[in-house]
């Protein structure tokens, strides 16, 4: 079974360390999954297991592999 990140869209912690990595530090996942959320697409509620929103945990993996492209992996 995977393990989501994102239960809305089904993205995994892998999906998004490709995706920031295939864009050089930018997420096309954080920006598609705040723009579904401003406009009520999200079903957080329903699907993530603790019942809250995930953008924090994507916010954390994007966070964590900018740190590892910009700081040579350095915390």
């Amino acid at each position: 079974m995977k393990q989501f990140v994102c239960y809305c869209f089904e993205h995994t912690e892998d999906d998004i360390r490709r995706d920031v990595l295939e864009n050089a530090g930018h997420s096309a996942i954080l920006e598609k999954i705040l723009a579904a959320k401003k406009q009520g697409a999200c079903q957080c509620g329903d699907k993530h297991p603790e019942r809250r929103c995930c953008v924090g945990d994507v916010h954390r993996v994007v966070d964590d592999v900018r740190k590892e492209l910009f700081n040579g992996g350095a915390t």
